[in-house]
This record gives C-alpha cells, structure tokens and sequence, in this order.
C-alpha cells in the first residue's frame, strides 16, 4: 500500500510540475489590451458589433452605451431583442432613436434546431455591414478605447480572430473566493497561450468579446456550424481555429468587465447548461473528468493529512505549486492572493457543478434555458461532425 500511495504521489507531482510551468510560461504571451495602442486615425476597417439581448433589461442599457461611446470610427452596433418578455425591446429602442450608431433587430420566434443566442447573433451577422465582426453580451461594459485597441492589434498582427478574457466583477465575497479558483482552472483547461500555434490543441472564444474577420466566420460555418452548441464562445472559437483562422486571445482587465454571476448559487446554476455539453454529453466522459478534476486539484491537499511517508511531502509539493501558480495569475485576473486556500473548496463547489449539471440533462431529457427547452437527443446530435 505504502508503494502504491508512493508512485500515485510521484505521478502527481509530475503532473502538477508540467502544469505549473505551462501556466506560468504561458500565461505571460497573452497581450494586455490595455497595454496595446489604439489607432492612429488612418483608414480602418469597419466593425459591426453584435450584442444578443434576452430578458437583459436590468444591465442592457449600461452595457449597450459603452458600446455606441467607442471611439472607433466606422462602427455600428446591432442589439437583437432575442424573445424577451420583459423590458428588453423597448430600452433598446429607446436607446436606439438617441443614436444612428444603434439598429435594434427583434426576433419574435425561434427555428427548430437552433439555440436562441445562437441564432440570434447568426441572423444580426448575416445583416451586418462590417468587415470584421465583433460578438459581445448584453452586460458586457467596455472602455472608450477596448475596440480601437483590439482592432489595431489584431490588422497589426494579421490576425483573423481576437478573443479577449474580461475582467469578472463579483458582488460577494463567497464568489470573489470562488471565481479566482475557477480562473485558474479555466486557465488549465483551455490553455489559451496555444491558440496562436495551428500545431498545438489550445482555442478560445469569450462570450464578452470576440472579434472576427467576416471572410473567417464564414469560412468556420457561421453559427450555423454550432447552432445547438450550448458553450458557444468556446465552440466559435474552436471552430474558428480548424477553420485555419488565425487566433490570439488577450487579457482585458481594466478594459472590459462583466459581472458573469451575482452569488455563488447563481454560478452553480449557470454551469447548468455548460458543464455536460463541454463533455459531449457523454456520461463516462463526464465521470471521468470529474474524477480527474478531484484527483488534481482536491485530493493533495486532503492527501498530504491522509498519506504517510514520502508521500505525504510529495503531495505537499503539488499544493505548494498550485499555491505559487495561483499568487503567480491572481494579479492580471484581479483576484486578491489571499483567496488562495479557498482553491481546494472552489474545486468541490465546481465538481458539484459538474455533477449536477449532468444529473439534471439525463433527469429532464435535455436542458432548459432562458424558457425554452432543448432535447437532449437533438443537442447530441449537433456535437457529431
């Protein structure tokens, strides 16, 4: 037993050593887009930026006027009124007669095979007018100059697609906990340093911002290629990379900021819709990768009360990398460092996540979201080539 919990220890040790020096090599070449120059005023091509809106009247009209103040000049915005029962419409109407930057588009029905927000941002980019396409959400707010910036370094770069990493604001102290946990974690999984290489796995679409060359978004199948895909910043973004686009992903803290969720139920909630879909709906897969998330980030700092011997300090080694990956990425993501002990908790809350998400799709036959419900057979379907 002694040299099972020794070469298990070992094993993870490596593991963690692999992953700390990726992250903190990695994280350091995604560019900070307030560290980028804006435009120098000369001919730039213009943006149409599209904001889908369901039932968003409580932050729709803050984040909409951030993005008609952009000091950008050819651009125009195209909010969709996907649906919504509440106020949403006629806010965005308002703000639209105040200005010629602004078109509302209202959509009263959804097809068959299409999720809302999905289809929603397909049918505003197929009436859109700018060279490059910029995908953001209701309650995204951005500063004057995030798409000058954005748009200078992605012609600079001859890129054909920007993703841009908000900055997450968080009203409760249980979330800020779990929210810098969650970042680092997400930094794991989605390795965004890779998305610039065509050789390496690693893509990234952000639902607050992602800037696209119209010519890539057609070539990737517009949404139309992922238009039952649930996570469909990330599924734009993959999609966009096999597509041969080029891709880079940027850090906007002190650009651009959302609050993603307001309390830590509300989170659990949201991951609803993501967590299995991510997965493929796949219940091994699922299994599997919720096992792996405990085995990594939970069991060391259980193990190291639990492990006698040699592999008590081996596991105390991996919560030491993971501490020093973490106090590393806190600052650029806002998180203050002392959140750090709350790392092996948030992993539990996310396993939770993670399982509940799954249980809820198999008990209900599909998922339920913003009031219409999507057959679980359907959104299976939609994750085949």
């Amino acid at each position: 037993m002694d040299a099972l919990w020794l070469g298990s220890s070992v094993c993870l040790l490596a593991l963690w050593v692999l992953l700390a020096v990726d992250v903190l090599r990695g994280w350091r070449q995604l560019p900070i887009l307030r560290s980028l120059p804006v435009g120098d005023g000369g001919e730039q091509p213009h943006v149409t930026i599209i904001v889908p809106a369901r039932n968003e009247e409580r932050a729709v009209a803050a984040g909409v006027a951030t993005l008609v103040a952009q000091d950008y000049g050819p651009l125009d915005v195209i909010a969709v009124n996907d649906r919504s029962t509440d106020r949403t419409g006629a806010i965005l109407d308002e703000l639209a007669t105040g200005s010629d930057r602004l078109r509302v588009l209202h959509i009263e029905a959804l097809p068959e095979g299409w999720l809302g927000k999905n289809h929603a941002m397909w049918r505003a980019a197929a009436e859109a007018k700018g060279e490059l396409l910029l995908f953001t959400d209701a309650d995204v707010e951005m500063d004057p100059s995030a798409v000058s910036r954005a748009v200078t370094h992605l012609v600079a770069g001859k890129l054909d697609h920007l993703a841009v990493i908000p900055a997450v604001r968080s009203p409760t102290r249980a979330l800020r906990w779990l929210m810098g946990s969650f970042a680092l974690m997400f930094l794991i999984l989605t390795r965004p340093w890779n998305a610039p290489n065509p050789k390496r796995r690693g893509s990234l679409g952000v639902g607050a911002f992602n800037l696209v060359r119209r010519e890539a978004y057609a070539e990737a199948g517009t949404h139309e290629a992922i238009r039952l895909h649930p996570v469909d910043d990330l599924k734009l973004g993959e999609v966009l990379k096999l597509g041969g686009a080029a891709q880079q992903i940027a850090l906007g803290r002190g650009m651009i900021e959302v609050e993603w969720y307001d309390s830590v139920g509300a989170f659990v909630r949201g991951l609803e819709k993501n967590s299995f879909a991510l997965q493929g709906y796949s219940v091994l897969r699922t299994c599997a990768s919720l096992g792996l998330l405990l085995l990594v980030y939970a069991w060391p700092w259980v193990g190291c009360f639990l492990v006698p011997g040699v592999g008590r300090w081996l596991l105390l080694g991996c919560v030491a990398l993971a501490l020093i990956v973490f106090l590393d990425t806190a600052p650029p993501a806002g998180t203050p460092r002392r959140y750090a002990l709350a790392f092996p908790i948030a992993t539990l809350v996310v396993g939770f996540a993670v399982l509940r998400s799954m249980l809820i799709t198999l008990r209900n036959g599909g998922i339920t979201w913003r009031d219409t419900h999507y057959p679980l057979k359907a959104l299976r379907s939609a994750q085949r080539p």
